[in-house]
C-alpha cells in the first residue's frame, strides 16, 4: 500500500465490533488535537501505546507514558493488546512520516509530536480491530484513541463512509481537520463497563485509510470525573457548577480538566440505582457567552 494514498481521504469512523462479547461503549464526539492536555488522565492508567514501525519509541505526554507498539505483522500482539486488519491480503502498515514542520502541528510539544508522527494504518476499504484482554468484569473503563496525519502535501477533499457497528455509538474522526500541511487530526474518548474479559474496538475505513497513532486504557471510579451534579453525564451544567466554585476542588484547574476531557461522556448503566432524568444541557457556545457576560458585568461594577 502506497503511503501517498493515505492523503486521498481524511475521515474514518470508530465502532464497537458487533460480537456477543462486546460491551456498550459510549463515545463522546471527537475533538481536535491542540495541546498536551488532550491526553486524558482521569482514573488510573492501565496501558498506553505509541503505534509505529520497528523504531517507534516511548514518549510521555501530559504525564502519561506511551510504550512502543511496533508493527510486526497482521495481527500484532503486545501484552494483552492485539491490533489486526480484517483483510489479510491488504495487511497492516506502519510509517513514521505523519508529522510536519508547519503549524499548528509544529508548535505542539516535542513529546506530543513524537506520539503523533508515527502510526499504524490499514488498506483502503478495510478495518482495523483493536482488542484488549484480561479486563475485570463490572469495571468501568475509559479508552482514548488519537488519529493524526499532518504531512498532507498531496491532500484533497475529505470523504466519509458510515459503517454501522454493534455495541455502541458511532464516532467519526478526522486525520487532518485543515486538510493542509501542518494540520492536526482528532482524538476520541469512550467509556464502557466490561461484561467480559475481552473487548474489541473496530476502526472502520470505508473509502478511507484508518490511521492509529496512539491508544490508552484507564479504569474509572464509580462516578464519572467531571460529572459534578451526579446525573451520570458530563455536560453544560457541570461547567456551571465549576464556574460557581461548587465542584469538589472549587475553581481548580484539575476539576476543569476533568470536565473538558470527559465532556459528552455518560454512564449508560451506573452501578448504583437508576439513571437520573436527563435535563437539556447548555451548548458550549452558550456557556462561553455566559462566562463572558459574567466577566463584563464584573468589570462594569469595578
Amino acid at each position: 500500500m502506497s503511503l501517498s494514498k493515505l492523503v486521498l481521504v481524511m475521515i474514518f469512523a470508530i465502532v464497537v465490533v458487533d460480537s456477543g462479547r462486546a460491551a456498550v461503549v459510549t463515545f463522546s464526539p471527537s475533538k481536535a488535537i491542540t495541546e498536551d492536555s488532550d491526553i486524558n488522565i482521569s482514573g488510573t492508567l492501565i496501558a498506553a501505546f505509541n503505534f509505529g514501525g520497528t523504531d517507534v519509541s516511548s514518549t510521555t505526554v501530559n504525564g502519561v507514558t506511551f510504550s512502543p507498539f511496533a508493527l510486526t505483522g497482521n495481527p500484532t500482539t503486545v501484552g494483552d493488546y492485539e491490533l489486526s486488519e480484517t483483510s489479510t491480503a491488504a495487511g497492516l502498515n506502519a510509517a513514521n512520516v505523519f508529522g510536519s514542520s508547519s503549524p499548528p502541528y509544529s508548535v505542539l510539544s516535542a513529546s506530543y509530536r513524537s506520539l503523533l508522527s508515527t502510526a499504524i494504518y490499514s488498506g483502503i476499504e478495510e478495518a482495523m480491530v483493536l482488542e484488549f484482554n484480561n479486563l475485570t468484569i463490572g469495571q468501568s473503563y475509559l479508552i482514548q484513541l488519537c488519529s493524526n496525519f499532518s504531512n498532507t502535501s498531496f491532500a484533497s477533499s475529505p470523504g466519509a463512509k458510515t459503517i454501522q457497528g454493534g455495541g455502541g455509538n458511532l464516532v467519526t474522526m478526522s486525520q487532518n481537520l485543515a486538510i493542509a500541511d501542518g494540520g492536526t487530526g482528532t482524538y476520541a474518548v469512550g467509556r464502557f463497563v466490561a461484561d467480559a474479559a475481552s473487548q474489541s474496538i473496530q476502526i472502520n475505513g470505508g473509502s478511507t485509510l484508518p490511521i492509529l497513532n496512539a491508544f490508552q486504557l484507564r479504569t474509572l471510579p464509580d462516578s464519572l470525573p467531571g460529572d459534578f451534579d451526579g446525573d451520570n453525564n458530563v455536560g453544560g451544567r457541570d461547567f456551571l457548577i465549576w464556574q460557581r466554585g461548587t465542584s469538589p476542588a472549587p475553581l481548580s484547574a484539575a476539576d476543569l480538566a476533568d470536565w473538558r476531557v470527559n465532556y459528552g461522556l455518560e454512564f449508560d448503566d451506573p452501578p448504583f440505582g437508576q439513571p437520573l432524568t436527563a435535563v437539556p444541557e447548555l451548548s458550549s457556545l452558550c456557556l462561553l457567552s455566559i462566562a463572558m457576560l459574567g466577566v463584563f458585568a464584573h468589570r462594569r461594577r469595578v
